[in-house]
């Protein structure tokens, strides 16, 4: 896990010198603004290079607020975060750097719902229909106008369906179609300015991370997934950051968490860069409202590079495990 945390810091890095060298609008701007961005429409934070991603690429029009934070996935430990109508994934290739690309919400909505779109007939593309072989479907009419003018190959991907005549959560019926990135809905006049994006999101996100941060504490990296059985009670998820998130050797840091049992001891270790453990040689007691805030002390002599602190608590058995860096 502590790879996978320093590649998440390389990333950053990465997307920002890639901004700055294609010379994209604000590229200096961005390259100073990664810092954590709090979203209170959904309690959630957005930093890093996701936040830079979000920002080049349209930001709450295309893909509306934040719902998890950057998270590990549990199925490959790929490092993602859910939006309202989008995922970004951190995707890593032998022979290519990290980067970032919008997952296939929408291909996972249909599995996850059961639909079964089956293919149709190849036919010829005309200036208002175009035929995907890849997927057996196509778009036409306004469906296309709207396809071709926001860029559709990047942000929405083949089609998955024909048109569809969908209720939505809302309780509005909208045509619809399905595509490997988004679910694009039209209004019920037909007008083009009545397109939008569906939340699909909302729909597959972890239940777990959707649950509300409070304003004065953002993560300092990337969580654990978790379990969704945690959501049948949303005051057992604990949540917590270390503070500064860097510092030198010998810096002492403050570990800062919520929700843990009143009154419990928790146990406290250090994950370090080379895979091994420094057991805190003290515990942590979380006060009457279930918050904990201990100060630790890194060493003169500890090397540069990720660390995480876990806290469990020795009662609920709930964990939290933050990182934070050691750098010059």
């Amino acid at each position: 896990m502590k790879a996978y945390l320093q590649r998440w810091r390389n990333l950053i890095v990465l997307v920002v010198v890639g901004a700055a060298l294609l010379n994209l609008p604000h590229a200096a701007g961005l390259a100073q603004d990664t810092s954590p961005v709090y979203y209170p429409q959904t309690g959630q934070f957005l930093s890093g290079a996701f936040r830079v991603f979000y920002e080049q690429n349209g930001g709450t029009a295309n893909f509306g607020f934040p719902i998890t934070p950057p998270y590990f996935r549990n199925e490959d430990r790929q490092i993602v975060q859910y939006f309202e109508r989008a995922r970004f994934e951190q995707i890593e290739e032998p022979g290519r750097p990290p980067f970032i690309r919008l997952g296939d919400i929408g291909t996972d909505y249909i599995r996850f719902k059961g639909y079964n779109f089956g293919r149709i007939e190849p036919m010829p593309d005309t200036p208002t229909r175009r035929y995907f072989p890849e997927t057996g479907h196509k778009i036409e009419g306004v469906f296309k106008e709207y396809w071709d003018n926001n860029n559709g190959a990047f942000f929405f991907g083949g089609p998955l369906s024909e048109l569809v005549a969908e209720v939505l959560p809302s309780g509005e019926q909208k045509t619809v179609q399905y595509f490997e990135r988004t679910r694009l809905e039209l209004g019920a006049s037909g007008a083009y300015e009545t397109f939008s994006r569906g939340l699909l999101g909302d729909t597959l996100a972890p239940c777990q991370l959707q649950i509300p941060r409070p304003r004065n504490l953002p993560p300092s990296g990337p969580v654990l997934e978790g379990d969704p059985s945690q959501c049948a009670n949303p005051e057992a998820i604990v949540m917590g950051r270390v503070f500064p998130e860097n510092g030198l050797p010998g810096t002492r840091f403050a570990f800062e968490a919520i929700r843990f049992r009143p009154g419990e001891p928790i146990s406290l270790w250090i994950n370090l860069p080379d895979g091994t453990v420094r057991p805190l040689p003290y515990q942590g007691f979380a006060n009457s409202d279930g918050n904990v805030l201990v100060a630790f002390d890194t060493r003169p002599d500890d090397r540069l590079g990720l660390y995480s602190i876990v806290g469990e608590g020795n009662l609920s058995r709930r964990m939290l495990l933050a990182s934070f860096s050691i750098t010059r």
